[in-house]
């Protein structure tokens, strides 16, 4: 399992499926939910830590999985993403940011995403994107 911490109480708790309360029911399924999607394994991927770019960090990235990019000015274009994920900056469009250089008939991201849920990008300022 990466990056999951569940804390779902005591283990091998029994639940008296007589006198448990609607509650209780309803925290042993989240907690059996919550196990069962950690399992999956959603990662975290750094830039540029574990992957050098942000492209190949998406590029490496799977369905549910966030690109967490570190502080630094990136000159990167032609960003695609193809899967849910969350491509996000580790501390804010401040201190984060893309640089498209100004290369013409170039996009900063384009979101092509095969999936029904969302990709989700923030925390980046864009500069010299081309018109």
């Amino acid at each position: 399992m990466k990056n999951c911490k569940i804390n779902a109480g005591p283990i091998g708790q029994k639940i008296n499926h007589k006198t448990a309360s609607f509650a209780s029911w309803l925290n042993l399924l989240a907690a059996t939910a919550v196990g069962v999607a950690c399992q999956a394994g959603a990662a975290t991927i750094r830039v540029p830590q574990d992957q050098p770019t942000i492209t190949a960090g998406i590029a490496a990235a799977q369905e549910g999985d966030t690109v967490l990019v570190s502080n630094g000015t990136y000159q990167e274009h032609n960003i695609t993403i193809t899967n849910a994920i969350t491509v996000t900056s580790l501390n804010g469009s401040a201190v984060t940011g893309v640089d498209g250089q100004q290369i013409s008939g170039t996009r900063i991201f384009t979101v092509n995403s095969k999936s029904s849920n969302w990709a989700t990008i923030s925390g980046f300022s864009i500069v010299n994107a081309a018109v």
